[in-house]
């Protein structure tokens, strides 16, 4: 909880100490927002488990503030909430057969809900061009989910079209989220579209 804490007030130390670099540097500051798609990789993990095995695509959606700290390096920081569905299944032994039967067993868990907060640096190697990378917490919201440090590092392009508006789309590897049904974390590749307005 502590270890929690500590990087819940870094994030926010590093948000406020950008909005003063943004200050002095006299650059635009910009806002996105806009849908998350997360799909988790097939990989095995202990006793033959995969991911695909506990986890459905995730879809959310993010907001993320860029504050420049030159003309090609902004810091970043974001909150979202995203929904994984379970692929978890609840078997049973039927008492006059004594065999397992997941044809009238009970649904599985409810999905998995997490609010992301995360911040970070992103570097325009182009105009419109970036790499970045980021690390925070996912905080659950409600007991399926576990809360966890998270971190992603991708690669995108944001298209202007106007003065003041254009369009983001970010392709990342993330890793990091839990739930109570399995005992790893899970990786997954992320992929962004939002609408981004620069003030």
């Amino acid at each position: 909880m502590q270890a929690k804490s500590i990087r819940l007030f870094l994030l926010l130390m590093l948000f406020g100490a950008s909005t003063l670099v943004k200050a002095q540097s006299g650059n635009k500051m910009s806002i996105s927002i806009g849908p998350d798609v997360g799909i988790p990789f097939n990989t095995e993990h202990t006793y033959q488990v995969h991911t695909r095995d506990i986890y459905q695509d995730g879809l959310g959606g993010n907001i993320r503030a860029e504050l420049p700290i030159t003309v090609g390096l902004h810091l970043t920081a974001s909150v979202g909430y995203v929904v994984y569905h379970s692929n978890v299944k609840y078997f049973y032994l039927t008492p006059w057969q004594g065999t397992i039967n997941s044809s009238s067993a009970p649904a599985g868990p409810p999905p998995y809900k997490y609010i992301p907060l995360k911040a970070g640096l992103r570097y325009y190697y182009s105009k419109y061009l970036y790499v970045g990378a980021e690390a925070g917490d996912a905080v659950k919201v409600q007991k399926q989910a576990v809360s966890s440090f998270i971190y992603s590092g991708g690669i995108g392009a944001a298209i202007p079209f106007g003065v003041h508006h254009g369009l983001d789309i970010g392709l990342r590897y993330e890793s990091g989220y839990k739930n109570i049904d399995s005992d790893f974390k899970m990786a997954q590749l992320g992929i962004g579209f939002a609408y981004k307005y620069t003030f």
